[in-house]
């Protein structure tokens, strides 16, 4: 079976299709999601999900060293409080460290590069902090000059020409997040490694979380595998210190846009403390606050209204690593996944995501991925695809993955007759298959319950031999 089918065949059967319900059912939940995972082709690492401060799930998967030149004999189990290094998610916390700065006085968002940095160009005259933070101030992905000053690296870096000027567009760059985290340096007086941990991971009781480079007695370690290059390294080594091998994106000064390695419970804690009242509400509200008509992008984080549900993430990919943490805090639901492969797909963090927390669309979306069509979904597996779709809100979606198989329009017209079926017998919340069976001439006959708040109403699936819908009906 292969990964879009699974994934979709597990949504089915989990029983997971109704968005409206604020809390995690944990118990299918998490049989749900450690079979998913479990089954992932490459994934090595751990996840967790949290619900307000309870964790409904912690689990690492794979190897600490997940090199798969290595004999299967040598893979030591990944514990659920390994390291790793997060890469890009570390964003988040330069951009609490400029915020913390500015609430104490020691810097505007409105202050422009040249405050900073001598000579300027003409450029990047107009460049702010606000600018640097949400990627719109023009400047390329990393800083350049390696064996160079952090001045003389500004100097080279702003020596190429700017993408666009300054708030008239969006370019991703690390180099920004560098000069954020000089800036920090510069104002409090002290490294910003050690701003951090003083007045970021140690309030948040961060205790496993550091910078590359540095060691914390008594955590685990994991071994990041790069795909590329075919060899893993540790996760908290300073990068400096790998073989040009490893390639690394950051350029010469790399705590700003990266390099924070930590596990998945301290960045729970991060998490809680972001929501807690020991941390600045002015702080806290400036870091999530969109620009006026955007619906996206804040202050180290990706923020986004999406189909009805509002998620706070950032991802993070590096040599060996990758990382993913979705908050939805309207629903109090965190999801964390860090892995030490660095071939791990995005969509895999995003199955993720969708099995704890499906929103309408996002089955559909996936089943879109399917090439190999319903026969790698049984008659039941069929049945409870149907009516999860329908919970959804996406009557149409067999029809995208069957649309040789089926009347056109056959899934749109089911749409009006779930929705009275559902003002009949209330919400749905789960469906089971009584019978299945193979009938005359190779038909089949699939029977469900369907489980209301109402009550419980009935559903017959009919295929024909060739494995086409030739009717569904809700009785």
């Amino acid at each position: 079976m292969n990964f879009a089918t699974f994934l979709f065949a597990v949504l089915a059967m989990s029983g997971l299709g109704n968005p409206g319900n604020g809390s995690i059912d944990s118990g299918p939940v998490i049989q749900t999601l450690d079979e998913f995972v479990g089954k992932l082709d490459r994934f090595s690492g751990v996840v967790l999900v949290k619900q307000g401060e309870e964790i409904v799930h912690l689990q690492g998967y794979g190897c600490i060293n997940p090199d798969p030149n290595l004999p299967p004999e040598s893979c030591k189990p990944l514990p659920s409080d390994a390291r790793f290094e997060i890469a890009s998610v570390s964003k988040m916390f330069t951009a609490a460290s400029v915020l913390i700065a500015a609430k104490d006085g020691q810097l505007s968002l409105d202050d422009p590069l040249s405050k900073y940095f001598p000579d300027v160009p003409e450029g990047y005259k107009e460049v702010t902090i606000d600018h640097l933070l949400r990627h719109k101030g023009g400047l390329r992905a990393g800083l350049v000059g390696e064996d160079l000053s952090p001045d003389l690296a500004v100097k080279a870096t702003l020596a190429v020409k700017p993408l666009f000027r300054a708030g008239e567009g969006y370019a991703y760059s690390n180099a920004g997040y560098s000069i954020l985290a000089l800036i920090v340096e510069r104002v409090s007086g002290m490294p910003f490694q050690k701003y951090c941990h003083s007045r970021i991971f140690a309030p948040a009781k961060m205790t496993a979380t550091g910078f590359c480079g540095e060691e914390i007695a008594d955590t685990v370690v994991a071994m990041g595998y790069d795909h590329i290059c075919g060899s893993s390294r540790r996760a908290d080594i300073d990068p400096y210190q790998l073989p040009k091998v490893f390639g690394y994106s950051y350029g010469p000064y790399t705590c700003g846009p990266g390099c924070v390695v930590t596990n998945v419970r301290d960045l729970s804690n991060w998490v809680s403390y972001l929501g807690s009242p020991e941390f600045p509400t002015d702080v806290r509200d400036r870091m999530f606050k969109l620009e006026f008509g955007r619906t996206r992008g804040a202050y180290g984080w990706e923020v986004k209204q999406e189909r009805g549900l509002l998620t706070r993430a950032h991802s993070g990919s590096v040599s060996g690593f990758r990382s993913n943490l979705v908050w939805f805090p309207d629903k109090d639901i965190l999801i964390v996944a860090l892995a030490n492969r660095d071939d791990v797909d995005q969509e895999q963090f995003e199955a993720i995501r969708t099995i704890v927390v499906p929103a309408p669309g996002e089955i559909s979306r996936r089943v879109k991925f399917m090439p190999d069509g319903p026969g790698e979904l049984s008659p039941d597996e069929l049945g409870r695809a149907i009516v999860t779709g329908l919970a959804a809100g996406e009557a149409w979606l067999v029809t995208s993955y069957q649309a040789d198989s089926i009347p056109k329009n056959w899934g749109a017209r089911l749409g009006p007759v779930w929705r009275s079926h559902v003002e009949k017998y209330g919400g749905y919340k789960s469906v089971s298959v009584t019978s299945s069976e193979k009938v005359d001439s190779g038909r089949w006959v699939v029977r469900m319950d369907l489980v209301h708040e109402k009550g419980t109403a009935k559903a017959v699936l009919e295929l024909n031999e060739n494995g086409k819908i030739v009717r569904f009906a809700l009785e």
